[in-house]
């Protein structure tokens, strides 16, 4: 990928404080009869590696693999049929390459892989995806993040306040709640809870916290390295302000016109 396509985004994700679902994200999927593994692997890193020389932090996602699903994991839990044979030579190679890359994180899926895990939960919640496959098989120290708990897929118990503590101790470094300040507020309040009650919960949660914290240092001497070693950084600051320009002056011409549509809705 060109280094400067990938500059301009990386720029246009930190400037803007995206803060979506899935900010910074390098989604990393094989769709099945289309691009091969190697070809999504390389594009991927290249991407990634892009971030970082603008000091953002790539997001591989969804582990192990969201391809060949119809339905949508934020409104139903899902299942999928991923073989074990599939998981080893279709999908580890596409992310194998990427989990040397540091520092960076990966999101899981909130996919159901029942011929990867018997105990049939989301792998956000599977210890044997997390600490097994990813952590010990294939010796990932990334950050570990989830999808948004508030999904309908991430739904493993009736009472939300169990689901935060769940994904702890799968393995989860890092929860995401995108929209409700209230679950924000509930999740906070049940780890919180759990650690009081559980000293080994509190430990995990000092361990978690103290991971966190060397990634956004590795972070913070990746931001320092690029500010020795790109040399043409001042060429790419210049083409990314105009390109920004550009960018900044097409979205504000599309919210006027989606703006002036919506006065017309009677």
């Amino acid at each position: 990928a060109d280094q400067t396509y990938r500059y301009k985004a990386a720029k246009l994700i930190r400037n803007s404080r995206w803060n979506s679902a899935s900010p910074d994200a390098v989604k990393l999927y094989v769709l099945r009869g289309g691009r091969l593994p190697s070809r999504v692997s390389s594009q991927g890193i290249a991407f990634a590696k892009g971030l970082l020389t603008a000091d953002v932090l790539p997001t591989a996602k969804h582990f192990p693999g969201l391809g060949g699903i119809t339905q949508d994991p934020h409104r139903t839990q899902i299942i999928h049929p991923m073989s074990i044979q599939d998981f080893t030579q279709i999908q580890i190679p596409v992310y194998k390459k990427y989990f040397e890359l540091q520092p960076s994180a990966i999101m899981m899926s909130h996919l159901i892989y029942k011929n990867l895990d018997s105990s049939m939960v989301p792998a956000t919640f599977s210890q044997n995806l997390i600490q097994q496959q990813l952590e010990k098989n294939l010796n990932y120290r990334g950050l570990i993040i989830s999808d948004d708990l508030l999904m309908e897929a991430a739904k493993i118990d009736s009472e939300f306040s169990k689901i935060p503590t769940k994904a702890l101790l799968a393995g989860i470094d890092m929860q995401m709640l995108t929209w409700s300040t209230i679950s924000q507020k509930m999740a906070f309040e049940s780890l919180y809870q759990a650690a009081q009650k559980t000293p080994s919960v509190a430990q995990l949660i000092q361990k978690k916290s103290s991971k966190i914290r060397q990634i956004k240092n590795l972070l913070y001497v990746q931001s320092k390295k690029n500010d020795s070693i790109n040399g043409d950084k001042q060429s790419l600051e210049k083409k990314f302000h105009a390109f920004e320009q550009q960018w900044l002056n097409s979205w504000m011409k599309l919210n006027s016109t989606a703006l002036e549509s919506f006065r017309k809705i009677p």
